[in-house]
């Protein structure tokens, strides 16, 4: 009697708690199924680092699947959102705009 081998995929696609992880693998091809933000064969290389957020509340800006980047929202750049861009008084000063990505401010209209 042969003992069949339990179907494994590629380094278990880094799912190393077994509730999360970069993939869940599909054990009827042995393939790893990449969750949003990680690809390659067993789901280790990450295209949206730390899923664009340092502080874990995606304030800083969310991952395009479609382009395999992050789109930081205005005050952030980076990477992965990484970097807070300095501006003059944080334009928010009174609330009088917005910083941008390339760290001018957009003031409202009244401004």
């Amino acid at each position: 009697m042969v003992e069949e081998k339990p179907k494994r995929c590629p380094n278990d696609c880094f799912n190393t708690t077994g509730n999360g992880g970069h993939g869940h693998c599909d054990l009827e091809s042995e393939t790893c199924q990449c969750y949003y933000g990680y690809e390659g064969h067993d789901c280790a290389e990450a295209y949206c680092p730390n899923n664009c957020t340092i502080t874990g509340t995606f304030k800083e800006g969310f991952c395009n699947d479609d382009e395999k980047s992050c789109y930081c929202y205005p005050g952030y750049k980076g990477i992965g959102c990484e970097e807070l861009v300095n501006c003059p008084h944080n334009c928010t000063k009174i609330n009088h705009g917005i910083c941008l990505n390339n760290g001018k401010c957009n003031c409202r209209p009244e401004f």
